[in-house]
């Protein structure tokens, strides 16, 4: 089941309309690029964020033709072609005219250099310009992150918008599972290739590798050689 999004929780005060629209994308990366795993998606609520702002834009245009009219100007960039503010000067000159800007989240993922979980910001210029290609009925993000823990470690993930149906569709570096530390160290591989084939959506390659681990756990435990049969085990 998908995650719908609509307006964060924590706006800023203050902020205009159309920047509580552009807040509403930020906030579909941030929970996609934080909560979810490879091939897995969120959807933004169109719905959800017209009915969020219908009492704002009544207090600020009470005719009801002004008021339809701005409801829909302001809903109208998510129908836009999107583009990360750190890419406004990339090629700008070959944007669409129509685009809605959006700042990129800092996230919280897994540093191999730290050895743990760290928040990463947004690669800034001139290494870190986000690329955005056209596709038909949406667009592919390669957006890169560093560490914040270490300042070196590097991330880059791919993104892949449909209308407004976001999905993680790559990263530079594999997801990496943190084992638990009850689960022994000459298994602990079996478990994190179960997780991670469960997190991309691979039921079958899952259950497999779990079978492995605790095949190997209790040949380890029993006596290598001894039960041959998984059944004895």
């Amino acid at each position: 089941m998908s995650e719908l999004i609509s307006l964060p929780p924590d706006l800023r005060p203050g902020l205009m309309p159309y920047q509580m629209v552009q807040s509403v994308v930020t906030e579909a990366f941030r929970v996609l690029l934080n909560t979810k795993h490879l091939y897995q998606h969120v959807d933004i609520s169109a719905d959800a964020v017209r009915k969020q702002l219908t009492p704002m834009l009544r207090k600020m245009y009470v005719d009801h033709q002004m008021f339809d009219h701005m409801i829909a100007a302001t809903m109208h960039p998510l129908f836009q072609y999107w583009c990360p503010t750190l890419a406004a000067g990339q090629n700008a000159s070959l944007l669409p005219r129509e685009r809605m800007m959006f700042d990129l989240p800092t996230v919280r993922t897994f540093c191999e250099r730290c050895e743990e979980v760290q928040p990463f910001n947004p690669e800034p210029p001139p290494f870190g310009f986000p690329c955005v290609e056209m596709r038909e009925k949406g667009q592919v993000f390669s957006v890169s992150y560093h560490c914040q823990g270490c300042k070196d470690f590097p991330l880059t993930f791919m993104v892949t918008r449909r209308d407004f149906r976001l999905t993680l569709t790559g990263r530079s570096e594999i997801e990496k599972i943190q084992v638990p530390p009850y689960i022994p160290k000459d298994v602990a591989r079996h478990y994190s290739s179960a997780v991670l084939a469960y997190n991309c959506n691979q039921l079958l390659p899952s259950l497999f590798m779990l079978r492995t681990l605790i095949e190997q756990y209790m040949q380890s435990v029993l006596g290598r050689g001894k039960y041959k049969d998984a059944d004895q085990l």
